[in-house]
């Protein structure tokens, strides 16, 4: 960072607050823009800050309350009180333990406003702002343009009470956990106020009841390494404006209170939270904290604010799945499918809730998967196909173009590799679509729906009802195109990585519909202009761990309706293809796409190319996720276009197998029947 110049060359403070302000990167971007020596704005007016104030008081600490026998019969509640009341006469402060709120909570919400303030400055710019009327925003220094000196610290500003909130409101990086923490802190603040209260002389609910926890604003600080610690401050001496402040921080240290005309160190012990009153409650200690020279330091402020109208959340539990029972006392299928599907928890909140036998939607029809049809086929794979030397001069590229079509035509199924899309992506999307499915279950239950013309839902097997029996998966079900797709759409769990993966698969696509075009001796552009890659579909599939894998299937034999479908799997494996009337393993290559042809580019060729059944095996390991894009147009009718086989590959000889149709009429069929072991879905559109 420059120093600001004045017109007649003096230093100019002004100037100088609105660099850094437009930069929008705060703090942190300072740091990593390597800076050794602290900005003017920064320094403290005596330019050192006053050494001796360090000198905290080693032999005093404040006060730590243990929460943990508050409901214990005896003495225990007033004997917290009397060290609640003590510490409010006296001190202003103290630390709370054995509060209730679980170490994985407070440790995922440290992270979480750590992992916001270290993402993508451009990410993070889009919630900077001085506007303090917002209810989420960040900055450098919430009274940054009227402080004697800017503060060393970076601040996440949310408005979580009175409410409601929306949700999307919050950064998407730190979101879930940060409602999750918000439900704990809520009870906590309660279990306070009530002590307050009865502290002093009240009525248990007193505090409440005059509307003491209806706000809460929460303050996420970062407190980056400084260069010049002694020069500066992290948050200068002050008191709270609210009732309560809890306080959750790292270990790092820092924070110092005034206690008897001198600061002393607050230690941090794990898991506890410290509590201060605020100007509000009065009485109030000063606090301040000092600029660190050798780490990261991290602290997490919620503060119960003003008075006013407050939204409380509300969390379901869930058990065991029971068996459905008919009003005869026979199974009742249509019930039990119901009350799997009323749980909005898909597949895994049978994991989660400790399932260890299938329930009976799972099990196929025979009882037992047979056996038999897992022996696949050791000594055969599918083609493996490298797109590396694609662009290279020579025979290459037609050397390629001769593999896809012997694919296209033999096989249906191919792997690529070297496809130009980086490790990383790859590897997001899978982490993406996992995280997706693995994070809170209130929070995915948004998204669960039966509504197949929504773009973007999940849910379990996607023709639940209708199949004589459930697949052992959930699916996070996106149409990405044809658009605009709103990207405030898609769970922001994995928004981000899903736009940019996106953007890469369509080049991949455009890249696989010359090279098919080519294979079939048409002009490189054939498939691109009758519209194959208008339309994609990402179907995000979670096939958690199954107890009983021999009773039922991840995905049963099918055919994909599509033109083509990209699929990128892990490594956990479990995909099978019918070849030459065996089914063979898919073994998965690190890196590699899988390419598989459907139904309408089966039509489209008037069978030239085909499109091969294939099946994905439930096991006791995993779970195993894939992000299948299919580009295919979905249920709507966006695109009116009739396909039928292409002229210039039909002759006498060979004259049309199939009828023209819409893409749409093959697709709403596939969510009208059930997957079929022998049946393809093109017996209907034949001649």
């Amino acid at each position: 960072m420059v120093e600001a110049a004045h017109e007649d060359g003096g230093y100019d403070r002004n100037k100088e607050l609105k660099l850094l302000d437009e930069t929008k990167a705060g703090v942190k971007g300072l740091v990593d823009a390597g800076l050794t020596k602290l900005p003017k704005i920064f320094v403290h007016d005596n330019h050192k800050v006053n050494v001796s104030s360090f000198s905290s008081a080693t032999n005093v600490t404040i006060p730590v309350i243990d929460l943990g026998s508050l409901h214990e019969e005896g003495n225990s509640r007033h004997e917290i009180i009397q060290k609640v009341k003590d510490a409010g006469e006296n001190w202003g402060f103290f630390q709370v333990v054995n509060h209730d709120i679980p170490k994985s909570v407070l440790d995922e919400m440290l992270d979480g406003v750590r992992r916001f303030h270290e993402q993508d400055a451009e990410v993070k710019k889009k919630f900077y702002s001085r506007d303090i009327t917002k209810r989420v925003f960040y900055n450098t220094n919430f009274n940054f343009y009227k402080a004697s000196e800017v503060n060393w610290r970076d601040t996440l500003s949310c408005l979580l009470a009175p409410g409601p909130l929306d949700p999307h409101q919050l950064p998407c990086i730190c979101r879930d956990v940060t409602i999750k923490y918000l439900d704990h802190v809520k009870k906590l603040a309660l279990t306070l106020l009530e002590l307050f209260s009865e502290a002093l002389g009240l009525e248990r609910s007193y505090l409440k009841d005059i509307d003491c926890a209806e706000g809460i604003f929460m303050l996420g600080h970062y407190y980056p390494p400084c260069p010049e610690p002694e020069l500066t401050w992290g948050l200068s001496s002050h008191t709270d404006v609210g009732f309560i402040t809890i306080l959750l921080q790292d270990q790092v240290g820092g924070l110092q209170v005034f206690y008897e005309n001198q600061w002393i160190d607050v230690t941090p012990i794990p898991g506890a939270f410290i509590i201060n009153l605020g100007d509000m409650m009065q009485k109030e200690k000063k606090r301040r904290k000092i600029g660190d020279s050798f780490s990261s330091v991290l602290s997490l402020i919620s503060a119960t604010g003003s008075p006013h109208p407050l939204t409380s959340a509300a969390t379901a539990t869930r058990g065991n799945m029971m068996e459905a029972v008919h009003e005869d006392g026979g199974y009742d299928r249509n019930k039990e499918l119901k009350l799997f599907d009323e749980t909005k928890a898909g597949v895994k909140g049978l994991v989660d809730a400790g399932l260890t036998k299938l329930p009976k939607i799972f099990v196929h029809d025979n009882h037992k998967v047979n056996v038999s049809s897992f022996s696949s086929a050791t000594n055969v794979t599918i083609p493996v196909i490298d797109l590396g030397s694609l662009h290279e001069e020579g025979n290459s590229r037609h050397e390629i173009i001769q593999k896809v079509k012997d694919a296209g035509e033999n096989w249906g199924f191919f792997h690529v590799v070297n496809h130009d899309i980086p490790q990383c992506v790859l590897d997001e999307m899978l982490d993406g679509v996992r995280r997706f499915h693995e994070q809170d279950a209130e929070v995915k239950r948004e998204f669960y729906s039966r509504d197949i013309t929504k773009r973007v839902f999940y849910n379990t097997h996607f023709n639940f009802y209708k199949a004589s029996e459930v697949n052992w998966r959930d699916t996070l079900s996106c149409l990405l195109a044809p658009g605009p797709l709103d990207p405030h759409q898609l769970p922001c769990i994995c928004r981000d990585v899903t736009i940019k993966y996106l953007d890469h698969v369509k080049k991949l696509a455009l890249t696989l519909l010359e090279l098919f075009s080519e294979a079939l001796g048409l002009e490189r552009s054939y498939l691109k202009d009758i519209d194959c890659a208008k339309g994609i579909f990402m179907l995000g599939h979670y096939y958690p761990p199954c107890p009983e894998p021999e009773l039922t299937w991840g995905l049963s034999s099918h055919t994909d309706v599509g033109f083509v479908t990209i699929l990128l799997q892990d490594l956990v494996g479990g995909l099978q293809v019918f070849y030459e009337n065996q089914w063979i393993d898919v073994t998965p290559i690190p890196g590699a796409f899988i390419i598989n042809l459907g139904n309408m580019m089966q039509l489209i060729t008037n069978d030239k190319f085909i499109s091969v059944k294939h099946r994905v095996l439930a096991q006791k390991v995993g779970p195993r996720v894939s992000v299948s894009c299919s580009l295919r147009q979905h249920v709507q009718d966006e695109c009116l276009r009739m396909y039928g086989p292409i002229k210039e590959l039909v002759t006498k000889e060979n004259p049309p197998i199939y009828k023209e149709m819409k893409m749409s009429d093959l697709v709403k069929l596939a969510y009208t029947k059930e997957l079929d072991d022998d049946v393809s879905l093109l017996k209907h559109f034949r001649i």
